[in-house]
């Protein structure tokens, strides 16, 4: 097809779309407004600008459009640039420029072209975004738009991104992020001796891959960096106290700095053996005064189980009266019991000051069975104060229930242990001023 052709073509082209054909001036554009045919550049096949309703101060505006045929001789269009700000010498230019590559044997649509670069200018502009994306990011688009709205609560997932996570991997690219760096993140973890902290961070960040992932801020080939690390084994603490840091913890105790219901939940943990979640929870319909005894309607194993009160365990309990109408652990705004996390929050933040600190709550329930059991306390009655259910063939016969012999090691226990530390002059007083104020912000969060 000839030069001749080619214009006559268009110039059908155009007169068939209903444009003004002619050698358009920057007067001719100037005065172009909506409603107006489109002007047709003669001796630019194809270019027109096609008038858009004006602009609110009633500045004109239009779309520079090149029209076309492919080889194969369908009709398209694009769009070369916005009128006024490009202007009719720009669009000329434009208009070489795409002719040039409707000429082209090896390429002739323009409107190809324009989507290559297109969709690599978006490619290039994700490729920035997500290099800006970092895991601190990513950990706070996944705390306030998932966690915050679906879990009940919050914060042990906010704790453990922000203390874990976010000091360590924080500033890095997400989509930078290897299984090699998550499983060196959760190694430091377990070298720490906290192989359960380490399992539960590995969750909270895949979780929060996964959720970076489905909202698009990272491609959705992206392979999760969490996927395939092991978890960490959970080893079992066999931790308890010698008899000098029994006598130590004893007395350090009155005067710690934790609120008065930590220190009573761990007291009782020591005196009765029951876990710090059932303590916590305990209702004052539960307490039999008359008969010291603390009813458990259900348990770990799932059954009901009666805890023998000592006189000291019981002192502590009525002490406590008055406090609420129900719980015998109340949150400071009354909603509710304290959560069992609050006792181990306030016990990582003092045991500092104890002289050792390689202690964890729950080792004040394994440190009383095992001085239980060298006051000489037969095994049997061991499971009945600990609530262990013995499914063994023995026990399958022996249905007695062992009441009156765990009160019994119970009350040697408690009074073992005033004998072992007895309590100071003036600690009832210090017990009562020992950080009650400054932790109640601890216990309401949790």
């Amino acid at each position: 097809m000839n030069q001749v052709q080619y214009s006559f073509q268009y110039r059908f082209l155009d007169h068939q779309c209903m444009g003004t054909l002619k050698h358009l001036t920057g007067l001719d554009v100037s005065r172009h407004k909506h409603g107006d045919p489109p002007l047709v550049d003669d001796g630019y096949p194809g270019l027109r600008l096609e008038a858009l309703l004006p602009l609110k101060d009633g500045g004109r505006r239009g779309s520079w459009i090149y029209r076309y045929r492919t080889k194969a001789g369908h009709l398209k269009q694009i769009k070369l640039g916005q009128f006024p700000v490009m202007s009719l010498a720009d669009a000329r230019k434009a208009w070489a420029e795409q002719k040039k590559i409707r000429d082209d044997p090896l390429r002739g649509d323009p409107r190809i072209e324009l989507n290559k670069v297109k969709t690599a200018s978006r490619r290039a502009h994700a490729e920035k975004r997500q290099a800006a994306y970092s895991v601190k990011d990513l950990c706070d688009h996944y705390l306030e738009e998932h966690v915050d709205k679906v879990r009940k609560r919050s914060d042990e997932p906010r704790r453990l991104l922000e203390r874990e996570v976010v000091p360590v991997l924080g500033s890095r690219a997400a989509i930078g992020i290897l299984r090699k760096d998550v499983h060196e993140l959760v190694q430091g973890i377990v070298d720490r001796d906290a192989p359960r902290v380490a399992g539960m961070v590995r969750l909270e960040l895949r979780a929060a891959f996964e959720h970076a992932i489905s909202a698009g801020r990272l491609p959705a080939e992206h392979a999760n960096p969490c996927d395939k690390v092991k978890a960490p084994p959970q080893r079992k603490r066999q931790r308890t106290f010698s008899e000098s840091e029994l006598t130590a913890f004893l007395r350090w105790l009155p005067t710690a700095r934790v609120s008065r219901s930590v220190r009573d939940a761990m007291q009782l943990e020591l005196l009765t053996t029951a876990r710090q979640g059932e303590i916590v929870a305990m209702e004052w319909r539960h307490i039999d005064e008359a008969r010291a005894i603390w009813h458990q309607p259900t348990s770990k194993n799932a059954r009901p189980h009666d805890v023998m009160l000592s006189r000291q365990a019981l002192a502590i309990i009525e002490a406590r009266r008055g406090l609420h109408a129900q719980w015998v652990f109340p949150r400071p705004d009354g909603a509710g019991h304290i959560a069992s996390k609050a006792i181990g929050i306030q016990q990582y933040a003092a045991k500092a000051t104890l002289g050792f600190s390689d202690w964890t709550v729950h080792d004040l329930r394994r440190t009383a069975l095992t001085g239980l059991a060298k006051l000489g306390c037969p095994r049997v009655v061991q499971d009945r104060i600990s609530n262990h259910f013995d499914s063994s063939v023995a026990a399958i016969y022996d249905r007695h229930q062992y009441d009156d012999e765990a009160r019994s090691w119970l009350q040697t226990w408690a009074d073992y242990l005033d004998k072992v530390s007895p309590r100071a002059a003036g600690a009832d007083l210090l017990m009562e001023m020992g950080g009650e104020v400054s932790n109640e912000k601890s216990e309401a969060r949790a």
